[in-house]
């Protein structure tokens, strides 16, 4: 609908084989793919927008450098995960995530948690220190959290003074 968007998919190869389809069924041709690993890949730079929903990367803290130097300055981090306690409450999510496999990738003992993750508000605590600072939460009705994160940009601190 906005024809100056330029919108990227960034996902596993196998993924992006279905995103191409939807993307010619719905003539979104502003719409990009890049087949990647987000732990072994780089993402690209330049991006005023990050948006990650339920993916191994989640609540991985390596990750975060990753993105806040993909976004530009001013740019928004949008997460989209299902916070810790309501993973242990749900027998939905457990039977939901212990039909799920990822190569290479080594699930944790709980609903949408990975080896590498850590809890969920301890993650969100974290992107303060790479420069992105949350500004809104949501709690969706299927029990997920949405997170706004925003990048400083060079002259933020100079600009709020003003």
């Amino acid at each position: 609908m906005n024809e100056q968007l330029k919108a990227f998919v960034f996902d596993l190869p196998q993924v992006t084989i279905k995103t191409k389809q939807y993307i010619e069924k719905y003539g979104a041709s502003n719409v990009n793919v890049i087949p990647g690993d987000f732990f072994k890949d780089e993402l690209g730079t330049g991006y005023d927008l990050i948006f990650s929903s339920f993916n191994p990367g989640g609540k991985a803290p390596e990750l975060i450098p990753k993105i806040a130097s993909a976004l530009n300055d001013g740019g928004v981090f949008v997460t989209l995960q299902v916070p810790d306690e309501n993973t242990k409450s749900d027998p939905l999510f457990s039977l939901d995530w212990n039909l799920w496999t990822f190569e290479d990738t080594k699930k944790g003992s709980t609903g949408y948690c990975f080896e590498n993750s850590v809890p969920f508000n301890e993650y969100i605590g974290m992107l303060g220190d790479y420069g992105l600072e949350v500004f809104r939460t949501l709690d969706m009705k299927e029990g997920s959290r949405m997170v706004f994160a925003k990048k400083a940009g060079v002259n933020s601190g100079a600009d709020e003074q003003e």
